[in-house]
């Protein structure tokens, strides 16, 4: 009688999620088999609503490969305002 061990668990390698929203992000990590970690917000000032936030950097970083199912935390970043149109 032969014994098969299963395949191993395909490893989490973190995709490179720098400009995504927070949205995407947790998407990309699922299908690279990681799970979403803590996630740091930059503070909105007295009287000011945040713009869009997008991923600013991931710990551990984009390409590194770790067990799957490693948590990736996500420090994000106010979107860049977008740049105004010119009229001719």
């Amino acid at each position: 009688m032969t014994v098969t061990t299963p395949p191993p668990p395909p490893n989490c390698r973190v995709p490179r999620l720098k400009g995504k929203t927070l949205s995407q992000a947790k998407t990309l990590l699922g299908r690279a088999h990681c799970k979403l970690g803590r996630v740091h917000k930059p503070r909105a000032r007295k009287h000011h609503k945040l713009r869009k936030l997008i991923v600013a950097s991931s710990s551990p970083g984009a390409g590194k490969v770790r067990a799957t199912g490693t948590k990736v935390a996500l420090t994000l970043k106010e979107a860049p305002k977008p740049k105004p149109k010119h009229k001719h």
